[in-house]
């Protein structure tokens, strides 16, 4: 497997470089983090939704009634 990220840096955190590279890498379609503020920009560019933990639990359809 070959891992690309010479479209680094992206975010003004470090740390999240890391995640947002794990995701593209992994093909993700979603990102499912607490941190969607930093990350929502940079993920759209690599086509992957950012969603905070309640929202994707809404959308699998874990909603408590």
């Amino acid at each position: 497997m070959y891992l690309h990220f010479h479209w680094r840096p992206r975010l003004t955190d470090p740390a999240d470089e890391m995640v947002l590279e794990t995701a593209v890498n992994g093909r993700a379609d979603r990102l499912v983090t607490f941190n969607v503020r930093h990350l929502r920009r940079a993920a759209a560019e690599f086509g992957i939704s950012t969603v905070t933990p309640p929202e994707a639990w809404k959308e699998m359809g874990g909603e408590k009634k």
